[in-house]
This record gives C-alpha cells, structure tokens and sequence, in this order.
C-alpha cells in the first residue's frame, strides 16, 4: 500500500495548485489532460482536499498494520526455526558418537546454540526479500516512467552503478572474514572454557600470564576479522546512503533540462517512488551472493542471502553436527532375575579414530593393536553406591566412557537393565573434594 502514498500526494498537490475545472466540455477536456499529462494519465480522484488528505491518512494507517502484522508473523517464524534448531542440538548432543565427542567441544556446541541457530532464523526473516524485491523494482520503476518518462533512466543508472559496486566491492570483505569469525570464536569458547575448568591449578602454579597472552593472541585474530567484516558493512551503507542522494538529483536534472522546469507535482511523488526503489535495489546483493560449503549430498554453490553470509557458513555448521555419527544403542536386559542394573562381561574398548587415520591391512600375520581398556567385568546393582579409585591415568574417566557409550565396544557385552544408555550421565564433581560443600551442615 506504500505506493499509493505518493500517488496521493501528488493528487494533493494537483487540487490545492490547479484553477477549478471549467463547465465547458472543450475546456473539461483541455483541463482533464492537462492533469494527465502531469500525473502520467491518472485523473484527478477528487478535488476535495479534506477527502485526498484522508484517504492519504487511512493508506498510511493500514500501511502500518499490513506492515506490523507481516513483520510479526515473520518473526514468529524465524523463532520457531530457531527453536527447533536448538532443541536439535541440545538432542544430538545426547546421542553423539565416539567420534562425534572427540571432534565437537563443548564450545562449539554452545556456539552453534548461542550464534548459529541466531544466524539462520536472522536469514529466514529475511526470505520474504526473495520474491518482494522484483515486484516492488517493477512497479516503482513503471510508475517513476509515468512520472517522469525517460528521465527516469538516468537515475536508475546511477542506482545500478552504485549495485555494481556493491556486487564488486563488498563480497571481498565478506567472503573469509565471516567463518574465520567464528572459527576464531569457536577456539576462544574451548581455550576460555578449559581455563576455568583448571583455574584452581593455574592459580596455584601462577600461570596467568601465560595462559592470558594465549587468550589474547586468539582474540586479536578474532578482531581481526571482524574490523575486515565491519569495514565491509561500512562500504555498504556510505555507498548506499550516497545511492540515496544522487539518483533523485540525476533523474530530476534530466527532466528539468529536458521539460524546461519541473513542478511540486512531479518532484514530491518522483523522490518518493525514488526511496521506494534505493531500499530494495540496496538489498538486491543479498540475492546475488554465492556461499559454498561442504554437504555430503553434493549440493554446493547455493544461493543464500548476502546479509546472510554468516547464517549460510552457521548452517553448514550445524548440518554438519547434526548429521554426525550417533552413538549405538546398548541393549537392555529388564530380565525380572537379574538386578545388575550395568553389567559388562569381558568388555574391550577403544577410542574411535580419526577419519584420516589409514585403515589397518586384513592380515591374518598382522597382530591387531590393543584395546585401549579391555578384560572388563563389571556388575552394578540397583540402589547400589560403586567408587572406582585408582592413580592418575589409570583408565577410570575411560571406564565411564565405555559405560556411556562414547568409547567403541570391541567385544563383550554391556546391558543395562530397566534403564537405558539415554538415561545414563556422567555427572560433574568438585575438584577439591577437601571442600566442603556451601550446602553443608556446620
């Protein structure tokens, strides 16, 4: 409904300037053309002012509320992507592999929660630009002619020199600086999150200093990138806002020079039909923008939203962890005779390897490497308190591995009983257990 505002307008303007319209009907004719000629051959709705000032009015309003309530709607949309995006994560995470714990810290996992899953439903906001662009460039552009005629080429001109500049120009800012970003980012989370885990250690041995400078030399990279990234956004708007001002006065100079003049008529509705035409053709290069990134099913060089750079590289994270190998499901026992709630016989385990690591030959004379952990038995009743002791690297933290199902089970057999490995959880504990507990007793 906005470009019927300055059609209004121009009405408006027609009504309170022109004389009052003759009875004749040579001179009827003569004043209907004369307008005409003037609005691109619109007649004159009316020549009450009050009713053109309201009906100015009431397409402002319902501007408003059609606008409010797509946007609402939008948004709504965009959060309930994110949402479910999250409460992926938050379930994958439950259920990942061997190789999948290995490979995705806990930082990542808060990133891809906290900064990835923002950065998609961002870019689902702005989907709506796909298909409102093009007819909002259409009609602004054939009503500007009717406006103008072919003075308004000159403008649009200027404005699609200015796109290609932003085409050129910007993508070279944008294109590294947004994933190593959050590569960088990724890294800071790991190394500020194992800090904390050891703060107690670094304390004591006065580390930091140390550990302070490695956080720091991560950081100013991350800067790095984002001062490129931000010097990108900056191009964008300075170009834009310059867009802004020089289409209006190119078109308007070449009318001016070509007509002899130009009227209140024709400049207020023209610099309206010109700010309905820079906002979306400054958006256009986000439709132009060409993202890669690896997808086992082959689908490569997408086309994502150029403001959408970052959610393009977010979901290529997120797709990645999501289709991450699983954890396999231990079977369960619920015999009503055995009360061993885990029970594991002559289980072997071993940490799963890298996915480059080259596979071992199938010979026969070839002596297979050790398991990591093996010979183990055990037997956990229900209700039962079990303490696994032993000295540092001895195997226990594995041991819980292996019973969560985050280490590969070379033989043997592991059950559960009346409960299943979902269920199961490696519970945090204090690090000083000297300690005593802020809920204690005295």
């Amino acid at each position: 409904m906005g470009l019927f505002c300055p059609i209004l307008i121009q009405q408006l303007i027609i009504a309170a300037s022109a004389p009052e319209r003759p009875n004749t009907p040579d001179g009827a004719k003569a004043y209907d053309d004369a307008i005409k000629q003037i609005t691109g051959g619109v007649p004159l709705f009316t020549p009450t002012l009050w009713v053109l000032a309201l009906s100015l009015f009431a397409t402002k309003i319902f501007q408003t509320i059609f606008g409010r309530t797509s946007e609402n709607m939008i948004k709504s949309t965009a959060l309930n992507v994110k949402t479910a995006l999250i409460g992926a994560v938050y379930k994958k995470s439950l259920r990942l592999g061997p190789q999948g714990v290995g490979r995705f810290e806990k930082g990542y996992i808060l990133n891809l929660v906290n900064v990835d899953a923002e950065a998609v439903s961002k870019a689902i906001e702005l989907g709506n630009l796909t298909w409102s662009i093009p007819i909002q460039l259409g009609v602004t552009v054939y009503l500007l002619y009717r406006v103008l005629g072919v003075s308004v080429w000159a403008g649009v001109g200027v404005l699609f020199g200015t796109l290609l500049v932003l085409i050129l120009v910007v993508p070279l800012f944008f294109r590294t600086s947004a994933p190593m970003f959050a590569r960088f980012g990724d890294k800071r989370m790991k190394m500020i999150k194992e800090i904390m885990e050891g703060m107690t250690l670094i304390k004591v041995r006065g580390w930091e200093g140390i550990f302070l400078q490695r956080l720091e030399v991560v950081r100013q990279a991350q800067l790095k990138y984002l001062r490129t990234f931000n010097t990108g956004v900056t191009v964008f708007v300075i170009v834009g806002q310059m867009a802004n001002t020089l289409v209006p006065i190119a078109a308007l100079s070449m009318f001016g020079k070509n007509m002899g003049g130009i009227t209140a008529a024709r400049v207020f509705p023209a610099i309206s039909f010109f700010s309905m035409l820079v906002e979306p053709l400054i958006a256009l290069p986000q439709l132009l923008r060409y993202v890669r990134h690896n997808c086992p099913r082959g689908y490569h060089s997408q086309l994502y939203l150029s403001a959408c750079a970052i959610a393009a590289a977010s979901w290529g994270r997120i797709y990645t962890f999501l289709m991450a190998s699983e954890a396999a499901p231990v079977s369960s026992d619920a015999h009503p005779v055995n009360t061993d709630t885990i029970r594991i016989s002559n289980g072997a385990f071993e940490w799963a390897k890298k996915d480059d690591a080259p596979a071992a030959a199938d010979d026969d004379n070839t002596e297979k490497p050790k398991a990591f952990i093996h010979d183990i038995n055990l037997s956990i009743k229900k209700g039962s308190l079990t303490a696994i002791v032993g000295p540092v690297g001895c195997g226990k933290s594995s041991l819980f591995a292996a019973i969560l199902g985050q280490m590969n089970c070379v033989s043997g057999k592991v059950k559960y009983t009346h409960i299943t490995s979902r269920t199961v959880a490696n519970r945090p504990h204090r690090s000083l257990l000297m300690v005593p507990s802020p809920t204690a007793p005295s």
